[in-house]
């Protein structure tokens, strides 16, 4: 079992034997990631292995970006979980970080992550924060709700205790469980809590969200997530349930916006953020109608992230 490899006396000091880090550019906005990745830069000691994966195939960075100290992987990835899978294929590690080039890491964020694995851990999350250091928009403020609401505040995991798709670590162990049609983040959650393996929510392990949202991205984004969820829940439920589901959905945006308006201290019912986040979660609900609808595969609709 992997949780008792975890435990048994050594297995931490084995655990951070290697430590590699996996980037993946998202190749949204080319100046932003470039910084982003100067700041990882810094912040990661030299001797340890990075991996660029190109999620488009868009070419962000040239070589002498990469100061030396980091190699490509080009990957036409539909999503950040597909390009986090081959990154990590790239790699040889023991234990893998995972961020991206919407986001900026902190002083200190590899440093946590090293001591959270060392401590025995096979799978780690820090706090994911907004960017207060430029102007904000509303689609920010509910993009990054809507995204991040959960992982901005302790414990810094969700409700089934996964953490942010941006800024999380895994040990090989625990990797060599997925099959190759698991779902990517989504599975590597539900296998590590099934066999025990120590979860650690590491509060200095900080990365900041630097990514600007667009109303139409926001929308497209929790449809895909809500379709994605739904149909990963379709294959472990009854019909009935399946049905209770579908009628309930219409209610997820009431619920859904009260809980992150409360989280965030938005009282004004009118707020403009509080309705931009309202019809977000209206693309979720709509994306759970459509997914417990379809009797596809869920494996087809991609990963999470």
């Amino acid at each position: 079992m992997l949780a008792e490899s975890l435990s048994r006396p050594g297995a931490e000091r084995r655990s951070t034997a290697g430590i590699g880090v996996v980037f993946v550019d998202c190749a949204t906005d080319r100046p932003r990631a470039l910084n982003n990745f100067r700041q990882l830069l810094q912040e990661v000691p030299e001797a340890i292995s990075i991996v660029v994966v190109r999620r488009t195939g868009v070419e962000t960075f040239t070589d002498s970006q990469l100061a030396g100290r980091a190699r490509f992987v080009d990957a036409r990835a539909k999503t950040r979980g597909e390009a986090q899978r081959l990154g990590c294929e790239a790699m040889t590690e023991n234990c893998v970080l995972f961020t991206d080039s919407n986001s900026r890491v902190s002083s200190g964020w590899f440093r946590a992550a090293s001591a959270a694995f060392d401590s025995g851990a096979g799978l780690i999350g820090g706090p994911v924060m907004q960017d207060n250091d430029r102007p904000r928009r509303l689609c920010d403020d509910a993009g990054f709700l809507l995204d991040y609401a959960v992982h901005s505040t302790a414990p810094y995991l969700n409700a089934e205790g996964h953490p942010s798709a941006n800024n999380f670590g895994v040990a090989r162990s625990l990797i060599e469980l997925m099959a190759p049609g698991d779902l990517w983040k989504s599975a590597l959650c539900r296998k590590a809590h099934q066999a025990g393996v120590v979860t650690s929510s590491t509060p200095a392990m900080v990365t900041t969200s630097t990514i600007h949202y667009r109303l139409r991205s926001v929308l497209s984004d929790q449809a895909r997530r809500g379709r994605q969820h739904a149909a990963l829940r379709r294959t472990e439920i009854g019909k009935p349930e399946v049905l209770i589901r579908i009628l309930g959905a219409p209610l997820v945006p009431f619920v859904g916006t009260w809980r992150l308006a409360r989280r965030a201290k938005v009282r004004s019912v009118l707020s403009p953020v509080r309705i931009a986040v309202f019809l977000g979660l209206c693309g979720w609900a709509a994306g759970e109608v459509l997914g417990y609808s379809d009797r596809t595969d869920a494996g087809r609709l991609g990963v999470f992230g």
